[in-house]
């Protein structure tokens, strides 16, 4: 495997949806998206497997504009137990051009609570 430095793109969203009983939820995470270290990189068949590819969310930083849907949000996350939801970028699904290069594609990855 090598090692790269993977950048994700400012643009780039994680929001949660959800409804109740009552109503439907959007939270927005207001913070930047980014993998601090390294990401070890294997090719398997047509997908690129990933090690290290980590991406601690902060429950704190999840925002439906709502203070008191925030607040219910946070409780229901356990936020004091576990402040992050840690995603993993697992594996890149390509679309492959005849060139053998790529611009766009799919991800796996997996979501914990931490």
């Amino acid at each position: 495997a090598q090692s790269y430095r993977i950048f994700i793109h400012p643009s780039s969203l994680v929001t949660v949806f959800g409804s109740t009983n009552v109503n439907q939820f959007r939270f927005k995470y207001t913070e930047q998206l980014e993998i601090k270290k390294p990401v070890d990189v294997l090719r398997s068949n047509r997908e690129l497997r990933l090690k290290g590819g980590d991406i601690p969310l902060k429950i704190k930083a999840f925002d439906s504009g709502n203070s008191i849907m925030n607040s219910d949000f946070r409780k229901m996350m356990k936020e004091e137990e576990n402040p992050y939801i840690q995603v993993e970028l697992a594996a890149l699904i390509p679309e492959w051009d005849e060139h053998g290069s790529w611009t766009k594609g799919k991800a796996e990855v997996m979501v914990e609570m931490k």
